[in-house]
């Protein structure tokens, strides 16, 4: 009976099967199973860099350069690399021309990868970055490219086609020619529509870029970054659209107060109001107290984002219990509203937080309007629950839980966490 179903209905019955299940069918079916397996299971391949030597990952590799119908290379739609830190691989030569040609040969048969994802490492071999950047900027269906590098690797990326997705994320990097190389390659990204850039100031000059040519049409709609310029709020305050934004540990300092104060009246006064029609996730969290900060300056800026879902905000430490107060006062005025981080921004360097003094203005706060949203502050949840009740009326008060299973708030904790 199966075998008169079509491929396509076989994979949409197969794809609410597990892995190992999927495996079963391809092996003990027809070879019209088989085939309609393939895509399912072979979607995406992880290869671990210094684990390239071990028999398994030799065998797939091997198993990559097989042509015709036996090859399921064509399948694969993802490429992660990622480097294994096991004590029992095999540290990668220098240099290894047996093992680049495999590389080459393997990387060669997969015409149809649309991502690639990709841990790079100063340690690694230049063969092994070689090939993998080689391969990258040849195949002009590549649409997502997500980057992790550590240390001051030089990675030539000019050649890059125009990406749907870019997410770079670097540490201990000093990417100036990295940097002009994705100056180029967002320019004719048209359909750009996610663009993560961290741990570099050398982004700013993407900004600059992107600030100065609007005639490039380039509007991400999700957009997240540690490097914010007058010329990145000039971009934003350019278009409408923006359906997340990330601006992650930006401030520069106490001693850039002035600053960051009069990026942040330009933020919430210029660029938010053009995105208050679509603006699903906002985090902006800074370390140091600043107008970065949610308090009465912002409020209003804030509650007009109508459709927002996922909120991260810093609080003055010197007014935290005050401004925690207003904040918690105004989540019921956001009816999409289901996830609301809250840190404390410390007044000077190296002075400690104090967590209890929002903890104390989240236990204390009584409200009688509802909401849906659970609160992370002082590494713990809260949602609303009825404290007490006369005659009809509930008195409303916050209350300890565990970690809530929700994917919207585990979306909103990956921005704060990922600061790289």
């Amino acid at each position: 009976m199966l075998l008169d179903l079509s491929v396509e209905l076989l994979q949409q019955i197969a794809s609410e099967l597990n892995k190992a299940d999927q495996e079963r069918i391809r092996i003990v079916g027809s070879r019209y199973l088989a085939y309609a397996m393939e895509p399912l299971l072979f979607s995406s391949i992880v290869l671990k860099t210094h684990a390239l030597c071990q028999d398994d990952n030799l065998r797939v590799l091997e198993a990559l350069t097989v042509t015709g119908e036996a090859g399921w290379a064509p399948c694969v739609r993802t490429l992660v690399i990622r480097r294994s830190i096991r004590e029992e691989d095999i540290q990668l030569e220098d240099s290894d021309a047996a093992m680049e040609d495999l590389l080459v040969r393997a990387f060669a048969s997969l015409v149809n990868v649309r991502t690639v994802i990709w841990d790079v490492y100063q340690l690694d071999p230049v063969w092994h970055r070689r090939a993998i950047s080689r391969f990258s900027t040849t195949r002009p269906c590549l649409e997502d490219l997500q980057l992790e590098v550590r240390g001051n690797v030089d990675l030539q990326l000019m050649g890059l086609p125009p990406l749907r997705k870019l997410k770079i994320g670097t540490l201990y990097l000093r990417p100036a020619r990295m940097a002009d190389d994705i100056c180029q390659v967002i320019a004719r990204s048209h359909s750009l529509t996610y663009l993560h850039l961290v741990g570099s100031h050398h982004w700013a000059k993407i900004w600059t870029m992107l600030g100065t040519s609007p005639e490039l049409g380039i509007h991400p709609k999700h957009l997240h970054t540690d490097v914010v310029t007058p010329d990145l709020l000039t971009y934003l305050a350019s278009y409408s659209g923006l359906e997340s934004l990330s601006l992650q540990n930006h401030d520069n300092g106490i001693n850039a107060r002035d600053n960051s104060d009069q990026l942040a009246d330009i933020f919430f006064t210029t660029v938010l109001p053009n995105h208050t029609q679509t603006l699903v996730e906002l985090s902006c969290p800074v370390g140091f107290p600043s107008r970065w900060s949610f308090g009465p300056h912002n409020v209003e800026n804030i509650l007009a984002l109508q459709r927002l879902k996922g909120l991260d905000m810093s609080l003055r430490g010197f007014t935290g219990e005050e401004d925690a107060t207003l904040l918690l006062q105004s989540v019921p005025l956001l009816p999409a509203l289901r996830n609301l981080v809250i840190s404390s921004a410390v007044p000077q360097l190296y002075f400690p937080p104090r967590p209890e003094v929002i903890k104390g203005a989240i236990e204390n706060f009584r409200s009688q309007v509802a909401s849906p949203a659970i609160v992370f502050a002082a590494h713990t949840f809260y949602e609303l629950a009825v404290l007490s009740e006369f005659q009809d009326q509930q008195m409303l008060a916050y209350r300890e839980i565990e970690n809530p299973e929700s994917p919207g708030f585990s979306a909103l904790m990956a921005y704060r966490l990922n600061r790289r």
